[in-house]
C-alpha cells in the first residue's frame, strides 16, 4: 500500500476557485435598478467569490472577491462591495469601524482613503487599505490585504 502512495502522482499546486463574476452580475442585474459594478480586471486577477448579499440592516450588497495571482499562486486579496441603498452604518462596518485617513483622486473620482497598512495584518485583516466612494446609486467599498496599488487599480476600473 505504501508503495502505491509513493508512486501515484499528486498535484501539489494550490487549487484556487475561479468564479465568472461578470456572468454572475449579468444574471443578477435584472433584479436591481442600480447597475451592478462589473469591472474589467487584469488577466492576473481571478474572482474567487461573487454574490448578492443582504445584511441584517436590509442593505443589498454586490460582492466580488479577487485574488491577484503571481506564479500561479494567490499573492493578494482585493474585495469589492457595492452597497445598494447603503447607509453610513453599513459603510462603517465594511471598513472595520475605522475612520478615513484622507482622500485620493483616481481618474477624476474622489475616494475616501482608509490607510491602515502600518497595523499588524492580524489586526487589520483584509482591510489594511480601503477606498470608499458614495454616489447617487450606490456606495463602493474596495479593500485589500496587501498593496494600496491593487485597490487603487480596481478603483480606476470602476467608473
Amino acid at each position: 500500500m505504501l508503495v502505491l502512495v509513493w508512486i501515484v502522482p499528486r498535484d501539489d499546486r494550490e487549487i484556487l476557485p475561479d468564479v465568472d463574476f461578470q456572468q454572475v452580475a449579468d444574471h443578477a442585474q435584472p433584479g436591481y435598478e442600480q447597475t451592478l459594478t462589473n469591472p474589467d480586471v487584469p488577466s492576473s486577477w481571478q474572482a474567487n467569490q461573487a454574490e448578492i448579499r443582504t445584511g441584517q440592516d436590509g442593505v443589498v450588497e454586490w460582492y466580488v472577491g479577487f485574488l491577484v495571482l503571481g506564479d500561479d499562486r494567490a499573492q493578494e486579496f482585493v474585495g469589492m462591495s457595492q452597497g445598494l441603498g447603503a447607509n453610513d452604518t453599513w459603510t462603517y462596518e465594511k471598513v472595520d469601524r475605522s475612520s478615513p485617513t484622507g482622500s485620493i483622486m483616481i481618474d477624476g473620482v474622489e475616494w475616501d482613503e482608509y490607510d491602515y497598512r502600518d497595523l499588524d495584518p492580524d489586526d487589520a485583516g483584509n482591510t489594511l487599505y480601503s477606498l470608499v466612494h458614495v454616489d447617487d446609486d450606490a456606495t463602493h467599498v474596495l479593500y485589500g490585504s496587501h498593496s494600496a496599488e491593487s485597490v487603487q487599480e480596481l478603483a480606476a476600473r470602476i467608473f
